[in-house]
């Protein structure tokens, strides 16, 4: 069954999750969260900017919790935003495992894709942290035009 979320809906409960993930989160709000980044760009994007709002290490740690939690197959952009974080923070490594399970899932998905590229042309770490600053208040703007809208 497809979850039915809002972009809205989907970052309020990503939020809220991140505050509360280390006792568990239940299967629904799991797979929400998943559905919702897997399908909406904006939300996607969101976790991206995430860092800008909380810890980088409990972001890591909220989106490891949710890529174990489900099916390999589901979890291609969490893996994706994942590897982005590790890069960031210099675990080229584990930046390098978490991207190459992504394309293995999703082998066209474009931000895998421009992260493998970024990988391969040894940008700076910092790089990443620097876009985060100048695009997430302009995704979080986004969001909430949308909302006003009542545009899912």
């Amino acid at each position: 069954m497809t979850p039915t979320i809002t972009v809205g809906e989907a970052v309020t409960l990503i939020n809220d999750s991140i505050l509360d993930f280390e006792d568990g989160l239940s299967e629904d709000t799991i797979n929400k969260i998943i559905y919702s980044v897997n399908n909406e760009i904006q939300v996607r994007d969101y976790l991206m900017g995430l860092p800008n709002t909380y810890p980088m290490d409990t972001c890591k740690a909220f989106l490891a919790y949710i890529a174990s939690s489900v099916d390999g197959a589901d979890r291609y952009s969490v893996e994706t935003v994942l590897s982005a974080y590790f890069y960031e923070t210099e675990d080229v490594d584990m930046s390098a495992m978490l991207l190459a399970s992504a394309l293995d899932t999703k082998s066209g998905y474009p931000l895998a894709k421009l992260i493998e590229r970024v990988m391969q042309a040894e940008w700076p770490s910092s790089a990443f942290g620097q876009m985060r600053q100048e695009l997430h208040s302009k995704v979080v703007y986004m969001i909430n035009e949308m909302q006003e809208r009542g545009v899912s």
